[in-house]
C-alpha cells in the first residue's frame, strides 16, 4: 500500500468493503440543493464526542488543516494503543471531511444512496472520510495530514 487515501477511501460503490457507518436523514420535506448541502455541512461537522474527547486533552479543534494537525498529534499520543470507540472512528471521519468541505472550494458533502455520507472532490471522485478515519485509528496509517493536501491534488484542475 502506498499509504495514500485512495488506496482505501474512494468509494468504490458495490464492493462491499466492511466500513464503520454514519448515515444522515432527515424527516423535513426535501430542500434545495445549496439548502441540503448548508444543511448537511451544519450538522455534519459539529463531532461533539470527538470535540469533548479533545478538549478533555487540552485541545481545541478549529476546521482548518491546524485541526487536523492537532488531532494527528493526539491519536499518535498516549493513547493510541486504545480502540477508540465507534463514535469517536465516525466522528473522526466527519471532522476530516469537514475540513476539507471548509478549505476546499469544490469540496461538498455527498450522500450516498444508503445515507452514507462522502466528500465529494470532483466528478465521480468521492473520497470516504470515515473508511480513511478508521484505518487510521486501526493501523496507524495514513497520517491525517496528507489527506488536505492529496485531496487538493485531486481537484487541481490541469
Amino acid at each position: 500500500m502506498s499509504g495514500q487515501p485512495a488506496d482505501f477511501s474512494r468509494h468504490n460503490p458495490g464492493t462491499g468493503t466492511p466500513r464503520d457507518y454514519a448515515i444522515f436523514f432527515t424527516r423535513e420535506p426535501a430542500l434545495g440543493t445549496a439548502a441540503a448541502e448548508k444543511q448537511l455541512t451544519a450538522h455534519l461537522g459539529q463531532c461533539s464526542s470527538l470535540r469533548q474527547w479533545t478538549a478533555a486533552r487540552g485541545a481545541t479543534l478549529a476546521d482548518a488543516a491546524s485541526g487536523i494537525e492537532v488531532l494527528e498529534g493526539l491519536l499518535a499520543g498516549p493513547d493510541r494503543n486504545r480502540p477508540a470507540p465507534w463514535r469517536l472512528r465516525v466522528e473522526t471521519g466527519l471532522f476530516v471531511g469537514t475540513v476539507l468541505v471548509r478549505n476546499l472550494p469544490v469540496a461538498r458533502w455527498r450522500l450516498l444512496p444508503n445515507g452514507h455520507p462522502v466528500v465529494r472532490l470532483a466528478e465521480n471522485t468521492d473520497l470516504d472520510v470515515i473508511a480513511l478515519a478508521r484505518a487510521r485509528l486501526e493501523t496507524g496509517a495514513p497520517d491525517l495530514r496528507t489527506v488536505l493536501p492529496y485531496a487538493e491534488s485531486l481537484t487541481a484542475r490541469p
